[in-house]
């Protein structure tokens, strides 16, 4: 049986709920407990902000949880996540409740895995940016690379099952695979 989108019942309750009414109706239907989501766009820019914008309305609206940060390199701004406040007094309550995890590898995102259980109530997840969590080497296609992927969704999809959070990723790449991006 095939349904549009738009007709698939979910009673799930929103992870987030986005303070910008525009952004939430876009965003918050997606942001579903016990569900993973990527954010894909050839530029980098505004999926980092993305991923900025909702751990601190997470951190703002779920004022009994933590909101994780998963950064894969030098994404993650406190700058940024201090703007996105909307009440100067509440910015240091709200970064209080910002956990940020630097990986490089699979290795580390297992350990951040691993850890995130101890931080008691997790209201979501953010993966900023998936290539980069991933750093394989090799040719696309091959055997190794094809496993470590597969090594990280399995880490990443436990995260999400075991916990009942969300987990939204970004990624990014350029049209001309050959070239590097920005």
């Amino acid at each position: 049986m095939r349904l549009p989108l738009d007709e698939i019942d979910s009673s799930s309750a929103s992870a987030v709920r986005l303070r910008e009414a525009h952004l939430d109706s876009v965003l918050g239907g997606v942001l579903l407990r016990g569900q993973i989501s990527l954010l894909h766009s050839p530029e980098r820019a505004p999926l980092s902000f993305a991923s900025h914008l909702v751990v601190v309305e997470s951190a703002i609206t779920s004022r009994d949880s933590v909101s994780v940060f998963i950064d894969s390199g030098s994404n993650y701004s406190p700058q940024l996540a201090r703007s996105l406040c909307n009440d100067a007094t509440a910015v240091s309550d709200v970064l209080s409740r910002l956990v940020v995890a630097n990986v490089l590898g699979l290795s580390d995102l297992q350990e951040v895995a691993s850890r995130l259980a101890s931080l008691g109530n997790v209201g979501i997840v953010v993966l900023d940016s998936l290539t980069g969590a991933l750093n394989l080497t090799g040719a696309p296609g091959t055997v190794g690379r094809q496993r470590a992927l597969f090594q990280v969704l399995e880490v990443l999809r436990s995260i999400v099952n075991s916990m009942n959070i969300h987990l939204l990723m970004t990624d990014h790449s350029s049209r001309n695979w050959t070239q590097r991006s920005a």
